[in-house]
C-alpha cells in the first residue's frame, strides 16, 4: 500500500482484507488481534499485516490495552470506579 495516496482515492486503494478489518473494528473497536483473526478467518500474522497497512493511512491506532482482568484489579487496588481516570491521554502534535 502506498501511504501517499490522496484521501479521495483511499477507498479504491484499500483491499478487501483492509475493508473487512475496518468493518469489524467499527463494530468491535477493542477486539484483540486474535479475536479479529478469528472473525476474519485469517492468521494473527495476517491481521498484523493488515493493521500495519491501515496504520500507514492513519485509519487505525495499534496501541496495547490492558486486559479486562488487569483493569479490574488495578481499579480495585487503586479504589477507582472508572479505569480512564487512571491515565491522561497524550496526543502527539500533528505536523503538516
Amino acid at each position: 500500500m502506498e501511504a501517499t495516496a490522496p484521501d479521495s482515492l483511499l477507498p479504491a486503494r484499500l483491499g478487501p482484507a483492509e475493508k473487512r478489518a475496518l468493518d469489524l473494528l467499527s463494530d468491535w473497536p477493542w477486539a484483540t488481534r486474535q479475536e479479529l483473526a478469528g472473525l476474519m478467518g485469517v492468521s494473527v500474522r495476517r491481521v498484523s499485516q493488515v493493521a500495519a497497512g491501515l496504520q500507514e493511512y492513519g485509519l487505525v491506532n495499534r496501541q496495547r490495552h490492558p486486559s479486562g482482568g488487569l483493569r479490574r484489579r488495578m481499579q480495585r487496588v487503586l479504589g477507582v470506579e472508572d479505569f480512564h481516570e487512571l491515565f491522561e491521554l497524550e496526543h502527539p502534535s500533528q505536523e503538516s
